[in-house]
């Protein structure tokens, strides 16, 4: 009867093993599904961003300033739904806090440059979002060495 206890909780745990390993891999696949999805809204944001951003710094005026404006908002936006999914799955991925700092910290700055940009100050919001180019670099090394391989770029690609 002890013999078989004793199996039965051996049974008991090791199957609780996998259970954990399989649910941290399903948070990964879940944090790089969620990754690739905010990837493909960023790259193009992030695109004309930089053009709209050049076109500022040459030469001003009030359309390139407002399509700074309106592109900052909408990559803070989608940067801070994308903050809130990927730390939800915090419990299941130990380690995602080396990913999600720097990762806030981005999502941060731009919240700041999109704020500068709608009160008319374009330029410094541009300072602040190159301001963020080693969290930026710190992100994308977190996410490789986590194995969120999907979220490598998610906002990379920030000016």
């Amino acid at each position: 009867m002890a013999m078989f206890a004793a199996l039965v909780i051996t049974a008991a745990l090791l199957s609780g093993c996998g259970s954990s390993a399989s649910t941290k891999s399903q948070s990964i696949a879940k944090a790089n599904a969620i990754c690739r999805n905010v990837s493909s809204q960023t790259t193009p944001l992030i695109k004309h961003l930089t053009t709209a951003a050049e076109s500022l710094l040459s030469s001003g005026g009030r359309r390139a300033s407002q399509e700074v404006t309106s592109e900052l908002q909408q990559l803070y936006t989608t940067a801070n739904r994308t903050l809130a999914k990927l730390r939800a799955l915090k419990p299941a991925v130990s380690d995602i806090d080396q990913f999600l700092t720097p990762f806030a910290t981005v999502t941060e700055a731009l919240g700041r440059a999109a704020r500068a940009a709608a009160a008319g100050q374009a330029e410094t919001a541009l300072l602040d979002v190159e301001a963020v180019a080693s969290d930026s670099q710190q992100m994308t090394k977190a996410a490789k060495a986590q194995g969120l391989t999907a979220c490598e770029n998610a906002l990379a690609a920030v000016p």
